[in-house]
């Protein structure tokens, strides 16, 4: 892919000349695709850094974006060579000599990552490019086993399977892992890399393997293969966990509650044993000695989730156990060992009692959720212990049906203001409801969550339909209200910019402002103002106030004389197009006449003072209307930059580019003049983005705001956008922040 030529000599030593030639295609074929997917989403990076940036927390981490830009953009081009070398290399690798020595370097390089585990940095890193992976295999299992089975009949010295299929996601995702290497770079930004990556490798590879698969069965490969192939097994390489020294005898309960092969759970565990002072985490698969076995865990877990403190509770008081709470009530409910002493609680259960109340903690201190949220979203803190125990998914699974619904909540609470009385709220009350039955029936089967939370999305569902309608029916109106404000700002504007400046009479300043405004403001309302009948109705205004401007030049009243009568027929029929008051028509026109005889026949010194500066004859009437108008609705003026803007000025400006990037759609937070906090939805942009409509949940308008209006609120803090991001992930995400500054503290 790099370099003059793009032909990988294969060695032929076993393979047949036509094979080796079917496999050089295969490798040109795929070149250019693999290397567009790259640069593409290297073409990302900057975007997605930059909105990161503008979101950063400090001014650390806003500069780590801006300077992982400039590394991307230096490097850029040595990235995509590493990445085209190495798929190279995996192609050239099928047909070379089958020896142990040979594989040795990457099964070594897999040993050694597995043992780097103990890194949490490299822990993520892993975790993104399984994560990968496991979407790639997914999304084209059956392409995928057609292409190895193919490959595999094709190579002769060695079976092709999915550690060496050179097309394979494992193959790609290492190179381009092995391309980030070469920028240096913290993990941060790397994973979000990673994602940029994966989002373009799901558009593209499914169209390379049918690509691929489509070359093979014209070289004659296995042309009758059965289209569903043998799948691959997706994800096959797990992350596993660190050994310790020796093995472990541990039982199933242990591997149940602790869930083995957890690469987030060993990631926290191991930060949390770091930030309590030890130098290892406990292993996954640890217990103690005579401590509290899974099921009386789970036992004294329900009882505490069966207590008034979280049962029944319509009134908005609920509060999270601190996790020492939870601990020191845990321990008077298990059974007693002998001696007369509490059983213990096993270290991987401790560590989750700590995450999980860390992770409400956070969850509950989010200021986006009103009061009676927090303490609906507080009485699954039970719950979710249990399920942290129960199932080794929890903490992996972004669609973990636990973790989906506190996001849902939160989410569909995104528009929600605390009413005087919630109980009456048609979504609190939905949201008590879905707690009760999760209190009332969860014990061990964690189906029940994946159950409320069909039955709580089908709710929102419901409203969401609801509230669209009503919206439309809002943007609609709003539109029109606009449509109808935008033309007469606009018919405001073209007549005052002619009137402007010059010596017009009394009574084209009549016409003009009163019925030739209606004239123009209907044309406007109705055809819009681009078209022919706009154009002319215009020119007649330029015609009009030329044929009033006083002349001594004998041609030039002659000119104007001659053009008199179809100017007066012209202003007429617009006139009858609006009905206008025929007896009203009559007095204007005749004192124009008596204008237009005043200005033709009144001797040259008496014009002299109410001359304009203009040229003569029809130059100046076509001046009018070869001028144009300064009012643009799609395009606004805008004013000159000042030199040198204030520091509140620049604030303004980027909260007024921000603007222009947020979706429709997102939610904003106001704060009135009474104190109150508003929560709205930005529903539509009206007047070339000059104007934003806010909804409320319901649908219905909240706000009619100018843009510039809403920046100012952004840059003053009367107003902020609400974050999308989804609360149990982004708590997450906190607690391993919170604990690798905790490290870093022990460390000073």
């Amino acid at each position: 892919m790099v370099g003059q030529s793009k032909v990988v000599y294969l060695n032929t030593h076993s393979t047949s000349s036509a094979g080796v030639e079917t496999l050089n295609e295969l490798c040109r074929l795929a070149e250019p695709g693999l290397e567009t997917m790259l640069r593409q989403a290297l073409d990302q990076v900057d975007d997605a850094l930059f909105d990161r940036a503008e979101r950063a927390a400090n001014n650390a981490d806003q500069a780590l974006f801006f300077a992982t830009m400039r590394q991307v953009r230096m490097s850029r081009r040595m990235v995509v060579q590493t990445f085209t070398q190495e798929m190279e290399s995996a192609f050239s690798r099928l047909t070379q000599p089958h020896s142990s020595q040979t594989q040795e370097p990457a099964a070594t390089a897999r040993e050694d990552y597995s043992l780097e585990l103990m890194d949490e940095t490299v822990v993520e890193e892993r975790v993104a490019a399984e994560t990968v992976v496991g979407k790639l295999r997914t999304r084209s299992v059956f392409p995928l086993a057609q292409l190895q089975s193919r490959l595999d009949y094709l190579v002769v010295e060695r079976k092709v399977d999915e550690r060496n299929n050179p097309l394979d996601p494992r193959q790609v995702v290492d190179a381009f892992a092995v391309a980030m290497e070469r920028l240096n770079i913290e993990i941060q930004p790397k994973l979000i890399i990673f994602k940029l990556f994966e989002k373009q490798a799901l558009r593209q590879l499914p169209a390379l393997y049918e690509a691929a698969n489509r070359l093979l069965i014209d070289a004659g490969i296995m042309p009758k293969l059965r289209a569903t192939g043998e799948p691959l097994v997706a994800n096959e390489d797990r992350v596993q966990a660190p050994e310790s020294g020796h093995q472990t005898s541990v039982d199933s309960e242990a591997d149940t509650l602790t869930g083995n092969g957890s690469a987030t759970l060993e990631l926290l565990q191991g930060l949390l044993a770091q930030a309590r002072g030890g130098n290892q985490p406990v292993p996954s698969t640890a217990r103690c000695a005579g401590g509290a076995s899974h099921s009386d865990l789970v036992q004294a877990l329900s009882a505490l989730q069966q207590q008034p403190r979280f049962a029944n509770n319509e009134t908005g008081g609920a509060q999270p156990f601190a996790a020492e709470e939870l601990k020191a009530l845990l321990g008077s409910a298990l059974f007693v060992a002998p001696g007369g002493l509490p059983q213990p609680i096993e270290r991987a259960a401790d560590d989750t009692i700590d995450i999980v109340s860390m992770l409400f903690d956070i969850i509950l201190d989010d200021s986006r959720l009103a009061p009676s949220i927090k303490a609906v979203i507080a009485r699954l803190q039970i719950p979710v212990l249990k399920v942290a125990m129960l199932d080794r998914s929890f903490f992996n699974s972004r669609q973990h049906p636990a973790r989906a619904l506190i996001n849902e909540l939160a989410h569909a609470a995104m528009g929600w203001v605390e009413p005087e009385n919630p109980s009456a709220d048609p979504l609190y009350r939905k949201m008590n409801e879905v707690m009760n039955r999760i209190l009332e029936g969860f014990e061990e089967d964690i189906v029940l969550f994946e159950q409320v939370l069909q039955d709580f999305r089908l709710f929102l569902e419901q409203e969401r339909e609801r509230a669209q309608t009503v919206e439309a029916r809002t943007c609609q109106a709003a539109e029109g209200k606009a449509k109808v404000e935008d033309a007469r700002e606009r018919v405001q504007a073209e007549i005052e910019r002619r009137l402007r400046g010059g010596s017009v009479p009394s009574v084209v300043h009549q016409i003009l402002e009163g019925p030739w405004f209606k004239v123009l403001f209907i044309t406007c309302v109705k055809d819009g103002p681009q078209g022919a009948v706009w154009e002319s109705q215009l020119e007649l205004m330029d015609r009009l106030i030329w044929s009033v401007q006083p002349n001594a030049d004998p041609e030039r009243r002659q000119d104007v004389l001659a053009r008199i009568p179809a100017l007066l027929n012209d202003l007429r029929e617009g006139l009858n197009a609006i009905l206008y008051n025929p007896f009203e028509m009559t007095r204007l026109f005749e004192e124009l006449e008596a204008e237009h005889i005043r200005c033709l026949s009144a001797p040259p010194a008496d014009l002299s003072d109410n001359t304009v500066n203009v040229e003569q004859g029809s130059e100046d009437e076509s001046a009018f209307a070869q001028e144009g108008s300064s009012y643009d609705c799609d395009e606004p003026s805008v004013a000159a930059e000042p030199p040198q803007l204030t520091e509140e000025q620049c604030l303004r400006e980027e909260c007024l580019q921000r603007l222009v990037r947020v979706d429709l759609g997102t939610w904003f937070e106001f704060s009135t003049d009474a104190g109150r906090q508003l929560r709205a939805k930005l529903s539509a942009r009206l007047n070339g983005g000059r104007r934003l409509i806010f909804v409320n949940r319901a649908g219905f308008k909240l706000a009619d705001k100018k843009t510039e209006e809403v920046a100012a609120d952004l840059s003053s803090g009367k107003a902020f956008i609400l974050d999308h991001n989804m609360l149990f992930d982004k708590a997450l995400e906190q607690v391993i922040t919170n604990l690798r500054d905790l490290r870093v503290e022990q460390a000073l």
